[in-house]
């Protein structure tokens, strides 16, 4: 069992950034568990190419709006929050 708060991981290894985008990763594979959990922020009307090579991502929105594009098969899901 895990129980952590991300105001904990802010600053750590865990908390990491790119172009557009900003990752807390409340999960990793580091723990044991053969998936990862992460909050992660986008800059709006960005678009960006994440590849997982290695794991499944599960997205889900909170707020705003956005789409994600599978790659591999073309499939592309939208959400709206607010």
């Amino acid at each position: 069992m895990f129980v952590r708060n991300v105001k904990d991981i802010v600053g750590t290894d865990r908390d990491v950034a790119g172009n557009g985008w900003r990752s807390r990763r409340l999960i990793l594979a580091r723990d044991g568990l053969k998936y990862s959990v992460h909050e992660t922020i986008l800059e709006a009307n960005g678009a960006l190419r994440f590849a997982y090579a290695s794991h499944r991502e599960t997205v889900y929105c909170i707020e705003g709006e956005g789409s994600v594009r599978n790659v591999v098969t073309g499939e592309t899901l939208s959400a709206r929050i607010g």
